[in-house]
């Protein structure tokens, strides 16, 4: 996979660094622990609490690689190169689900090592079992829940460390949920020495835990639209994105 680099895209002010799918995977496949890399899995959601938590944007905007999770950040990136935004740039959505559903694939053989954080134990080791069964020889070396994470005032426990820096993984995969998985990472890139972390929000349910959306849906991006009917609390995030994300994104759009 040839690896293309890409000027920051701009949504809503926000300067991101994202690539599409080849360009993800390269990144991940040759990452090391001298040149690691960190990568956040980007929906409207991120792009509207970034704009009210500093600490939140800064990390986003330092992360080496962004994929576009949500089907309203491609849209709002198409809309924009329409009036002069990016307008040299090619993008492509590519969902956190998607991403450790290829990376599961690329490393079903053991050769990277993968360690899950977040989430409960109860979710990991479903989807640990899971995986497993599909790829009965992919080197999964661990998780931990990692228990609460108060996003002020971030702190690892030595013992989280001691326990990461033992399984020697390769890829650690992230589900706290944005923004407390990109802060996280941000800390956790200064105190491990691991080549690739991964922000999944909560794409390991999917192992074992919830069903996915149908493959047609996904194809339609409507993957929200079932995400509403099937799982409690999700209608006010579909409203953020489909509804208050659109009209923030016409008005910067309108006003530069």
């Amino acid at each position: 996979m040839e690896q293309v680099e890409h000027d920051p895209a701009i949504i809503l002010g926000i300067s991101l660094n994202i690539k599409g799918k080849d360009g993800v995977l390269t990144a991940i496949d040759t990452a090391t622990k001298k040149e690691p890399v960190q990568v956040a899995t980007v929906n409207p959601e991120f792009i509207l609490d970034a704009l009210n938590f500093p600490d939140f944007k800064s990390a986003l905007e330092e992360m080496p690689v962004c994929t576009i999770d949500g089907s309203g950040a491609y849209i709002a990136l198409k809309v924009g190169q329409l009036v002069g935004h990016n307008r040299h740039e090619t993008f492509e959505q590519y969902p956190g689900a998607d991403l450790i559903q290829d990376l599961f694939s690329m490393y079903r053989d053991g050769s990277k090592r993968f360690y899950f954080v977040g989430s409960t134990d109860e979710v990991l080791q479903k989807a640990a079992e899971k995986i497993r069964t599909i790829y009965p020889e992919i080197q999964i070396v661990g998780w931990n829940s990692a228990g609460k994470i108060d996003v002020h005032n971030l702190y690892i426990p030595p013992e989280l460390i001691a326990e990461i820096t033992k399984a020697k993984p390769d890829i650690l995969l992230i589900g706290f949920g944005a923004p407390k998985q990109e802060l996280w990472m941000r800390a956790a890139k200064e105190v491990l020495n691991v080549p690739a972390m991964v922000g999944i929000g909560g794409a390991l349910r999917f192992y074992g835990s919830k069903p996915r959306a149908p493959r047609l849906m996904r194809t339609l991006k409507l993957e929200w639209l079932y995400r509403t009917f099937k799982e409690k609390g999700h209608a006010h995030r579909a409203w953020r994105a489909v509804v208050v994300f659109p009209i923030r994104v016409i008005g910067w759009l309108l006003a530069d």
